[in-house]
């Protein structure tokens, strides 16, 4: 009787005591559930993918250096050969790097060389419109050795080492040299040529000299206190001069 009572198969089913039962709830499967958080930290794995990103954002930036003419395409050299230029050689030297200096295409080197007044090396600056040349600021002599170009204007009109002959006028550009207000940088009035230029020169060059008159937007009229600039052009594209008109910080100087 004692075999029967201890045998309970409907209670427990098995041949284990309904003691043996209340350990088996304490089973793995609570602790397991902690190591699926195990597999949550893979996300952290990934902040390492967002540093390649960065890798490859650098090799952009070394792409615009070699954008300048290297060497010529085909067509380029059959362009200056035509002009009757030498490509290989217009590579090398001071004019090679005024080449990558100002980045020039081809078309741009012929137009600039077509006058035979100037050199690569003697250009400081070039206005574009649709990305092609279509006038420049550069150091050049007139058929009477006068200095033109961008040397003139700083002797003349920032300087004002050149005084030209007795008698005249000439106005400075505001730059604290030769006892004028200091409003801006000799760099920036060669920058606001440029941008007259590009600005008032609307279509071809004609077969004479060409002269703009360029007003200077609000900010930069109150900045430097200069109201208008002239600027004269030979007629193959080289800036001939360039002065101030009027303005607040202009001043104008007797011979």
């Amino acid at each position: 009787q004692v075999v029967r009572l201890q045998a309970t198969p409907t209670e427990t089913g098995v041949v284990r005591r309904p003691s043996a039962a209340t350990p088996s709830v304490r089973r793995a499967a609570p602790t397991a559930r902690p190591q699926a958080t195990v597999t949550r930290r893979t996300p952290t794995a990934r902040p390492p993918a967002t540093t390649a990103p960065r890798a490859t954002a650098v090799a952009p930036t070394s792409r615009p250096q070699p954008s300048t003419a290297a060497s010529w395409s085909a067509a380029d050299a059959r362009l200056l050969e035509s002009a009757g230029h030498d490509p290989a050689a217009l590579l090398r030297g001071a004019e090679g790097a005024a080449i990558q200096r100002l980045q020039l295409r081809a078309a741009d080197v012929v137009f600039i060389l077509a006058s035979d007044e100037v050199r690569l090396a003697d250009v400081y600056a070039v206005a574009r419109r649709a990305g092609t040349v279509i006038a420049f600021l550069a150091d050049y002599r007139s058929a009477s050795n006068r200095e033109l170009g961008w040397l003139h204007i700083v002797h003349r009109h920032v300087e004002w080492t050149d005084r030209g002959r007795r008698g005249g006028i000439t106005s400075l550009f505001p730059t604290g040299k030769a006892e004028t207000p200091r409003r801006m940088l000799t760099e920036e009035v060669q920058t606001l040529i440029i941008t007259g230029i590009e600005q008032e020169l609307g279509g071809l060059l004609p077969d004479d000299r060409t002269e703009l008159m360029y007003r200077l937007p609000t900010t930069q009229r109150n900045a430097w206190g200069v109201n208008r600039i002239e600027i004269v052009l030979e007629p193959w594209g080289g800036v001939v001069t360039a002065y101030p008109v009027d303005g607040e910080a202009v001043e104008q100087r007797k011979y």
